[in-house]
């Protein structure tokens, strides 16, 4: 754990709390602490750390499948988190509220330092199925690099997907 600061285990432990809110599982996965840092702002080296591209991300204790693409630059890890959490205190403040049903909005954004987190939900999109999404996109990143990149959020069993989004540079 030597490689995280303290505020990424407190993102993280946060990130991973939502999830399991919105899986109603009892398991934490931890994130892969043997994974090495890429300087901000360049392609990953060495490339091979990143999947198939495009790349399908089921997320785990869930029916919902994250397609991953058009990876490009690597992130500030601590932007990105930050990203991350403040879509998910979006979740949690609107499930509190009773609002679990479709998200009825057209565009979502987060943002931190020079990460911009964007999602166009589906009409049928609920809060619960974005935290959930939210969950993904940090294993994900976790698991691999933090890159931006574009996705897609389906469900096992639909044709057409749920809603899209990116994670950038800006």
């Amino acid at each position: 754990m030597g490689t995280y600061k303290k505020t990424d285990i407190l993102v993280l432990f946060q990130l991973y709390l939502l999830g399991l809110a919105a899986l109603g599982s009892n398991t934490i996965v931890l994130p892969n602490p043997n994974l090495t840092s890429v300087s901000n702002w360049t392609l990953p080296q060495p490339l091979d750390v990143l999947p198939s591209d495009p790349f399908s991300y089921r997320v785990p204790q869930s029916s919902q499948v994250i397609t991953f693409s058009r990876y490009s630059r690597t992130l500030k890890r601590e932007d990105v988190l930050a990203c991350l959490l403040e879509a998910a205190l979006e979740v949690i403040k609107e499930i509190n509220l009773g609002h679990d049903g479709p998200m009825d909005t057209e565009e979502i954004q987060a943002s931190s330092g020079h990460s911009l987190l964007i999602l166009h939900p589906d009409p049928r999109l609920t809060w619960s199925m974005w935290g959930t999404t939210i969950t993904g996109i940090s294993n994900f990143l976790n698991d691999f690099e933090f890159v931006d990149c574009d996705f897609e959020v389906e469900i096992l069993g639909y044709s057409a997907n749920f809603g899209s989004g990116l994670l950038v540079y800006f």
